[in-house]
């Protein structure tokens, strides 16, 4: 595990509501000018979608809001993801509360599924095609 410390960082959520988790997930104006205004506003229209989704699905129910896992590509297969999730997986467990989450990839289904999550809702943005897989560990 010598590359634990080339990953930058982890983002977990616990959430009074659903809607709470989602405003780590508003880009920056900083990032506005590296999409430039038509990809921040695509951007923001497919946040708008699935934090909708994420609502709708989780209602007002304490949860943690698992929003954002990544490792670089190199990397993948060593455990890394496996090990910047457990701290949550543990935590969560022992206070008996649900893990929610979204994912764009369908081949990461299966790896949600490998850490006990469970699918819980597919859906499409409409106007762009995007699939995206609403993934639940534990119950409410």
């Amino acid at each position: 595990m010598g590359h634990i410390a080339q990953i930058m960082a982890v983002f977990s959520k616990r959430t009074k509501q659903a809607g709470c988790g989602l405003e780590c997930c508003h880009a920056h104006a900083q990032y506005q000018g590296r999409l430039g205004l038509r990809n921040y506003m695509r951007s923001m229209e497919c946040e708008n979608f699935v934090g909708a989704t994420h609502i709708a699905l989780m209602k007002n129910r304490p949860h943690y809001y698992l929003w954002g896992l990544a490792v670089e590509p190199a990397k993948k297969s060593l455990g890394i993801g496996s090990a910047l999730m457990q701290p949550l997986l543990a935590q969560a467990d022992a206070q008996k509360m649900p893990i929610y989450l979204e994912t764009h990839d369908e081949k990461n289904v299966r790896y949600y599924q490998k850490h006990g999550f469970d699918l819980l809702h597919t859906a499409c943005i409409p106007k762009y095609q995007l699939s995206f897989w609403c993934m639940m560990r534990g119950s409410v």
